[in-house]
């Protein structure tokens, strides 16, 4: 499938989708407590459904309220061995998941679809392992028995943030003092914050000392009755970048200031619309890496994007999707080693490869308010990963589309 969509102003009020990122964390740490808690939410895309899917597997239940849901916990001494848990292409919730299920039962395994078979997950293993698990794989599927027998455990953190979110989490129900040793720099560290800013809203602290994280034991987490997911910032981005680009689109629900790290984009775009030449470190905003490369790519001046590794291990090599989305809209980009530069010289339109990856396809959806000619773009509905109604939106703010088989 592909849609067409034709030049145009956006111009309205979006209804905006709650944070993913912050969703996954809220659901785990209401899983794990001993009362009921009731979630907020407005909007839950394709990764969030995987995660909620995964906890029932783990024992817990949910029921539907008004403009939300209510969590019932994972029951104390629930049997969840031999469960196969399928996190379809959501890596938060592969990664956060892992350690959480392994510390709860001596046998479990884990699937998924798509990219997400390839996506790394080697060190993590190897940490689960060096604290006494079995572990049969180096990628999806895997199986991990046995039990954890060591508090202590080491993890590098130049691949992915998500590691550590996942032992984090999975710390509280240990009920004992835990610590969690970096041995490389940290990547992603705004959604480290988040992830201890969450916990403690369930009443579990985290301590921070430099390369260290400790948890105190006999913390567990307990509800707070009922929490708001926060709009999602990553996802608002696209709008936000569509208004520098000349649009009028209000964004609603977003939490200012936020733990999510893509609540700098405002700053963002005003550093590349302000300055003829300037650099985006990408290492803390990944998720930012699509819609500002659009921005940029409209915008006279020469924008570098670095230190965005970690892009080729996103839903698709992400640094060579937007390369691509760039390159076949008409602008002038080229790639580097760990991101791209770009010559702000104009979109004209043209065919876009979504490569499977929702930003990209949002990303080519909100160029077309610049661009001459229609953009089309093959596999649109990747979009559902993370925002199912994106299109709707679109609509909704003056956006013309044609759907085409």
């Amino acid at each position: 499938m592909k849609v067409k969509v034709m030049p145009g102003k956006f111009r309205g009020t979006v209804q905006g989708i709650s944070s993913k990122s912050h969703f996954h964390r809220i659901l785990i740490c209401a899983a794990g407590c001993k009362e009921t808690t009731d979630v907020f939410y407005n909007g839950m895309g394709d990764d969030v459904q995987a995660t909620i899917e995964c906890l029932k597997q783990l024992g817990m239940r949910t029921e539907p309220i008004e403009n939300g849901i209510r969590i019932y916990p994972i029951p104390e001494g629930f049997h969840a061995d031999g469960c196969l848990l399928n996190c379809k292409e959501s890596g938060s919730t592969l990664r956060f998941l892992l350690p959480v299920a392994a510390a709860m039962t001596e046998d479990i395994r884990f699937t998924g679809e798509g990219r997400l078979r390839e996506r790394p997950l080697k060190e993590l293993l190897t940490c689960l392992k060096k604290a006494g698990k079995n572990v049969e794989g180096e990628r999806l599927p895997v199986c991990v028995t046995g039990k954890l027998q060591s508090r202590e455990f080491e993890i590098p953190a130049n691949i992915s943030s998500q590691y550590i979110t996942g032992l984090l989490l999975m710390s509280a129900m240990l009920n004992e003092n835990i610590i969690i040793k970096v041995t490389t720099g940290l990547k992603s560290a705004p959604y480290i914050a988040m992830t201890m800013e969450v916990m403690e809203k369930f009443g579990v602290k985290v301590e921070r000392k430099e390369t260290e994280f400790l948890v105190e034991g006999q913390q567990g987490y307990r509800s707070p009755g009922k929490i708001q997911v926060e709009g999602d910032w990553s996802n608002a981005s696209f709008f936000l970048v569509a208004n520098a680009m000349g649009q009028q689109v209000e964004v609603p629900n977003l939490c200012d200031p936020s733990s999510q790290g893509d609540s700098i984009v405002s700053s963002l775009i005003r550093e590349i619309r302000d300055s003829k030449q300037c650099c985006i470190n990408l290492s803390d905003v990944p998720d930012l890496a699509a819609p500002l490369a659009v921005l940029a790519a409209v915008t006279p001046g020469e924008t570098v994007f670095e230190k965005g590794e970690c892009l080729r291990l996103k839903e698709s090599n992400r640094i060579e999707s937007i390369v691509s989305m760039i390159s076949n809209l008409g602008g002038n980009i080229r790639e580097t080693k760990d991101g791209f530069i770009i010559e702000g010289k104009g979109l004209l339109g043209g065919e876009v490869n979504s490569f499977g990856d929702h930003r990209i396809a949002m990303a080519a959806t909100i160029a077309s308010c610049c661009c001459k000619e229609p953009v089309i773009i093959e596999n649109p509905m990747v979009v559902n990963k993370s925002y199912p109604y994106f299109y709707e939106e679109i609509q909704r703010i003056g956006g013309v589309l044609e759907w085409m088989n």
